[in-house]
Parts: structure tokens; C-alpha cells; sequence
């Protein structure tokens, strides 16, 4: 499961498109995909995790 999530989340790409016009593909190295159902999840996992940390 941990290195689904690793693959799931690594090399992610993301272009703009204004009209018909899109721009040049980034690749991210961190961050969650929007609009997916697991990105809540897993920003609660580890806002959850650093506020342990924190206390």
C-alpha cells in the first residue's frame, strides 16, 4: 500500500490551459493531486502527525 501511495504520488504533471492554449508539462515532486478522494485523507494523516510533533 505504501509504495502504491509512493508511485500514486511522486512525478505528478500539470499543465494551465487559458482558451485553446495549453502551457509546457511541470512535473511536481510534492504536494496532493486536486480533486482526488484521498487528498483530504491524506492531508488529515499528516496535519494529524505534525501536530503529535508539535505538542
Amino acid at each position: 500500500m505504501l509504495r502504491w501511495l509512493q508511485v500514486w504520488l511522486s512525478n505528478r504533471r500539470a499543465w494551465v490551459r487559458v482558451n485553446d492554449t495549453c502551457s509546457k508539462k511541470r512535473v511536481f515532486a510534492q504536494g496532493l493531486p486536486q480533486g482526488s478522494v484521498l487528498s483530504p485523507l491524506l492531508f488529515l494523516i499528516y496535519v494529524d502527525d505534525l501536530v503529535r510533533e508539535l505538542s
